[in-house]
């Protein structure tokens, strides 16, 4: 890590030993060595909260940053499926949470989780049908299975929703 975040890492964990059941220090430290792709200290930062929910005051509804970030520092380490646990169970747990949903399609994609990305593309498509956004991830995912019709017949409904996009048209 650069100096500076070395200096706030140790300033984190000194908390941390003050404060063992603070969650948002935990966070904090998780944050910064992800940020660093050192996932392995994270994942040792948040295993309490994750192990013991009920110290740091967790329940279904506040836990999603803690779970996204253990969730990323999994795909750090290239263990896609525990990633792909976390960020399963907190999209059942918050399904309309836009910042989520889409956080998870990202890093499907970017994993080359294609399959994945689309079951999360076609359940945001349910609700909102002609969104194009969800639509381009949509072709673009059919696009990177092999599944050419659907991409062509995808990406062309983008062009009719919006005719001047230039990423659909190429």
């Amino acid at each position: 890590p650069l100096p500076l975040m070395r200096q706030a890492l140790a300033d984190f964990n000194r908390v941390r030993q003050l404060l063992p059941d603070n969650l948002v220090v935990r966070l904090k430290i998780a944050q910064l060595y992800l940020f660093n792709h050192l996932p392995d200290p994270a994942l040792d930062a948040l295993q309490d909260p994750l192990n013991h929910p009920d110290r740091f005051g967790l329940t279904e509804s506040n836990s999603i940053d803690l779970n996204v970030l253990a969730s990323a520092a999994y795909f750090q380490k290239n263990e896609l499926p525990q990633g792909v646990k976390l960020l399963e169970l907190e999209m059942s747990r918050h399904p309309k949470s836009d910042t989520l949903v889409t956080s998870a399609a990202q890093a499907y994609f970017m994993h080359g989780l294609y399959t994945n990305a689309l079951r999360v593309i076609n359940r945001r498509l349910d609700q909102t049908p002609a969104d194009p956004q969800w639509l381009f991830g949509k072709g673009y995912a059919n696009l990177q299975l092999g599944n050419y019709d659907t991409a062509i017949a995808t990406f062309t409904r983008v062009i009719d929703l919006t005719t001047n996009n230039p990423a659909a048209r190429f």
